[in-house]
């Protein structure tokens, strides 16, 4: 199916992928890049305040337990939800702290969105910001809607505009503020999705173990709030690794039992839509008879664009095309000894994000960094001549990185060692 895709040949050579890349760009690619963002810019002020309105569950999961430093509380709650805390399909990781006996919480329970925004809406400006911290570079996030458009100015526009507002939507923010604590635990338990290493282009790794993927141990809206999660990790790792990610759909010993439609759904509508740049490969690793007869119903949910990056193995020989053996999870064949199980967040590795003094004066520097580049942006793609944007980019770099552990909480990763303080990873 990939046969014409052409990072393919990156693969074959070893070569990184540079087309498209900030630094990388042609005459041409330059010239859309202004046009993209001319549009946004203009999006942008016709937009003004009119807020994006945030519901309280946007992934229509129920009620869910916030643990806090005020255990009456807490208690009560678990008092009058015993039966669903009881119940695998809605556990949370709050709620397995709490059953071991912590009611202390891993992160501040006053959530606060960036630049002001109120926690029931967001601007379009703000939520394309924050959406655009996932990228190393401020013009790294329109080029790759502009990727994943084939250069098409007005439909990267759209699709860019589709996921900021469905992010914003969505409270993405608040997502990875809570980091694990509101997933469902007995997918985290499961090691449903992991980050094993790196391709052969030095790109992560984003393993989901779909024989690991049961419906009826997860609730509804609990699959697609798990899969906004993993593949938000998967870009902000992705951030300081390759700039892309690889997804791999390990489908070793896959079951009747494995088979969702819904997950499965969730998964292929947002690499299509919300992160279509993320992974530049999209590998499906089966052995299974099963899934041939899946292939033939899911196959069109796929992007035209998506499905021209999608390979299939069926072993650890084939899959060395991208990824080397010593990458290769030993369950896959490969030699990569991974340890799976998940190990509990604590508050200690979130301090930061407890400290509101600090959070605010590296916000407000970001900010700064912010309105600068927007107004040299402006004179960019008027036809000024411009010098400072390269030194306003790298500047806005930093303030994301110093911003970062005060707005999200750390994950696994992180927690064990494989990521370091800069977000390189290690395994």
């Amino acid at each position: 199916m990939a046969g014409g895709y052409p990072v393919l040949n990156n693969y074959k050579t070893n070569t990184p992928v540079t087309d498209g890349k900030v630094g990388h760009l042609t005459t041409s690619q330059q010239q859309k890049l202004k046009q993209m963002w001319t549009k946004i810019q203009a999006h942008i002020a016709a937009t003004g305040d009119k807020p994006i309105q945030v519901p309280a569950d946007p992934f229509k999961v129920g009620d869910q337990a916030n643990l806090d430093d005020t255990p009456a509380a807490v208690s009560q709650w678990y008092a009058a939800n015993k039966a669903r805390v009881d119940n695998v399909k809605y556990k949370t990781i709050n709620d397995t702290l709490y059953l071991s006996g912590k009611t202390s919480a891993t992160v501040p329970g006053n959530f606060r969105p960036l630049f002001g925004d109120s926690a029931g809406s967001r601007t379009f400006r703000n939520a394309f910001w924050q959406a655009a911290m996932s990228h190393i570079h401020p013009d790294s996030f329109p080029l790759a809607y502009l990727i994943a458009r084939e250069w098409d100015v007005n439909k990267a526009f759209d699709l860019l505009v589709g996921c900021v507002e469905w992010r914003a939507s969505h409270a993405v923010d608040r997502l990875m503020w809570q980091g694990e604590s509101t997933v469902n635990a007995r997918m985290l338990e499961r090691g449903l999705t992991y980050v094993p290493g790196k391709d052969k282009l030095g790109c992560p790794l984003l393993v989901v173990r779909v024989h690991e993927n049961i419906p009826r141990e997860h609730g509804e809206g609990l699959g697609e709030k798990y899969t906004a999660f993993a593949m938000e990790q998967a870009s902000l790792i992705s951030r300081t690794n390759g700039e892309r990610a690889t997804l791999v759909y390990d489908l070793s010993s896959f079951k009747m039992e494995n088979i969702d439609y819904g997950f499965i759904k969730a998964i292929i509508t947002m690499n299509n839509t919300i992160f279509p740049e993320t992974f530049q490969l999209i590998v499906v690793h089966v052995n299974s008879w099963l899934f041939s007869g899946i292939w033939k119903l899911i196959s069109p949910w796929f992007d035209p664009i998506i499905a021209k990056r999608i390979v299939f193995t069926k072993n650890a020989q084939q899959l060395q095309a991208y990824v080397n053996n010593d990458q290769i999870p030993e369950e896959m064949g490969g030699a990569k000894k991974v340890k799976k199980e998940h190990v509990l967040p604590t508050r200690q590795e979130n301090e930061k994000m407890f400290d509101d003094a600090a959070r605010d004066a590296a916000e407000k520097n970001l900010a700064d960094i912010i309105a600068a580049f927007e107004t040299s942006t402006a004179a960019w793609v008027s036809g000024t001549e411009v010098t400072d944007r390269d030194e306003l980019a790298a500047k806005y770099k930093s303030a994301v990185a110093a911003l970062d552990p005060y707005i999200r909480a750390r994950f696994k990763s992180e927690r064990v060692g494989n990521m370091n303080a800069e977000g390189e990873l290690v395994v």
